[in-house]
Parts: structure tokens; C-alpha cells; sequence
């Protein structure tokens, strides 16, 4: 039975596991509008009949190769062990990462530390694009928030910071069923699951 000073800490991991999945599903409805989600690169606007930017050939330049749509898609597509929802919650913090098919991703970490005054609560959110070579996964940020809540010093807080948008390399590798590894560039690694249905 955990005692007095752990029983608000796992009680609060509970609540931000939660939360976590929760911004999840709101980040991937925000920028989906639907299921399954068309990915919109920031510069072009997408239609329907148009999900995918268009080809950097011309009609005037016949002979080039001519990439095609489906092409595109095959070129940034993830490998499918990768694809799906992946969340580690260890000490005080939970991060999540959805990864989609067609090479989307969407990323959410909550870092909570109870004090005195409250819950003392960072909240990151990010979106971008992600690629594989090898056992290497490259993330490139197209969105990257940070949100602050204190409730010792609420006149700090802030909402939706705009954060770094440096791409991110990891190595990835699946040591055992729905289980990622992923260990960055300086040597931090995070095991991560898939969540229970």
C-alpha cells in the first residue's frame, strides 16, 4: 500500500496518462477533421480529391519522372510495426506519440510535480512528419506548443508557447511485442507501449 507522500503522485500519473490520451485524440481530430486523417502540409491547402501536395513536375517538363501521389505516399510511408499510439508514463511525466501510415505524427508529454501551492503541470504538444531509414527515425516538427500551469504563480502561466521546431533523430528498435524503444541522439532512451484498448 503506497504511503501518504506517493498516494497524490500515482494518483496524479493516473490523471495525466489520461489526459495525455486525451490531447491525442484532440490533436489528431484537430488536424484531421475525420477518419482516417488527410495529412495538410502547412504551405498547401488541401482538398478532398487532393490530399497530398502536387508533383514538383510540370507539363512542360515531358521527359522528367513523373512522380505521382501514390508515389509520394510510398516514399514517406512508416513501416506498419511502427504505425499506431505509443505512451511510457515513468516518475512524474507522461509522453505519448500516434504515428500514422502515410508518415504523420503526433506527439503529447504532460510533466506534472505536486507542491504545496497545486500541481505544477507542462504540457508539450507537437505534429510533423516522421521517417524511417534503417533503425533511424527522423522527427520534423511542423508544430510545437508548450503550456504552463502553476498555481503557486499563476501570472506565469501560458498557453500553446510556440516551442523549437529542430527535427529530432532517434534509433528505434521493438526489443519485445508492442514495445518501442526509442533512443535519442545523446543517449536517452525511452520504452514506450502500445495503451491497453
Amino acid at each position: 500500500m503506497p504511503g501518504d507522500r506517493e498516494r497524490p503522485v500515482l494518483m496524479f500519473r493516473h490523471l495525466f496518462v489520461t489526459a495525455v490520451l486525451l490531447l491525442l485524440v484532440s490533436l489528431t481530430a484537430c488536424s484531421s477533421g475525420g477518419d482516417p486523417p488527410e495529412w495538410k502540409p502547412p504551405s498547401v491547402t488541401a482538398t478532398p480529391d487532393d490530399p497530398l501536395p502536387p508533383s514538383p513536375t510540370t507539363d512542360t517538363d515531358t521527359d522528367a519522372d513523373t512522380t505521382t501521389d501514390t508515389d509520394a505516399v510510398e516514399d514517406t510511408a512508416l513501416p506498419p510495426e511502427l504505425v499506431g499510439a505509443w505512451e511510457s508514463n515513468e516518475g512524474t511525466g507522461t509522453i505519448a506519440y500516434r504515428f500514422m501510415a502515410d508518415g504523420r505524427y503526433l506527439y503529447a508529454g504532460i510533466l506534472a510535480t505536486p507542491t504545496p501551492d497545486g500541481v505544477v503541470q507542462i504540457t508539450l504538444a507537437a505534429e510533423g512528419t516522421a521517417a524511417t531509414d534503417g533503425d533511424t527515425l527522423l522527427l520534423e516538427p511542423t508544430r510545437y506548443t508548450i503550456s504552463r500551469e502553476d498555481p503557486g504563480d499563476p501570472a506565469g502561466d501560458y498557453t500553446d508557447r510556440p516551442g523549437d521546431l529542430t527535427p529530432e533523430q532517434h534509433t528505434w528498435e521493438l526489443p519485445a511485442a508492442d514495445v518501442l524503444a526509442l533512443t535519442s541522439e545523446d543517449g536517452v532512451r525511452v520504452t514506450l507501449r502500445r495503451p491497453a484498448p
